[in-house]
């Protein structure tokens, strides 16, 4: 396979993880990738991977958006702020450097990646959040869809 030609074969496996709601957490992934069996994975082209300003600006750190004002309040309750929405853009980066990927899903359009972890906060703290990258099928370098 060439590098734009990247297969994603991802046998699953059992471990007893839980989410808050006691449902149990989709398993780690192990990925073939290019071949090779490479464990646990971080977000591919990482060094690649944006954030829209908008989905900041305009979503998750809207009060008016109808579905990003939850979030925004949710986020600015760690000390986000609109004023300083780099710092979420930051943030979000260094959340899919620090973790692995913990689902993936394909779709004809591409190829989505959950990453949990704890996410470093303007106030110190460190809350459990599930960002969701997407990379589109023939490109490379994954986006920032929502957390």
């Amino acid at each position: 396979m060439t590098g734009s030609q990247v297969g994603w074969v991802l046998p699953t496996f059992s471990i007893s993880r839980r989410h808050r709601n006691d449902e149990p957490c989709p398993p780690p992934m192990l990925a073939l990738f290019a071949g090779a069996i490479i464990g646990f994975m971080k977000l591919p082209d990482l060094e690649r991977a944006f954030v829209r300003p908008e989905k900041i600006t305009r979503y998750l750190l809207s009060e008016a958006h109808p579905v990003g004002r939850h979030k925004a309040r949710f986020f600015s309750s760690f000390g986000f702020s609109l004023a300083s929405w780099r710092q979420l853009e930051t943030a979000l980066l260094d959340h899919a450097a620090q973790h692995e990927v913990a689902q993936v899903e394909t779709t004809p359009f591409g190829t989505a990646c959950m990453i949990d972890g704890p996410l470093p906060t303007p106030d110190g703290r460190a809350p459990q959040v599930r960002a969701v990258w997407f990379v589109e099928t023939g490109q490379t370098a994954p986006y920032f869809v929502t957390a």
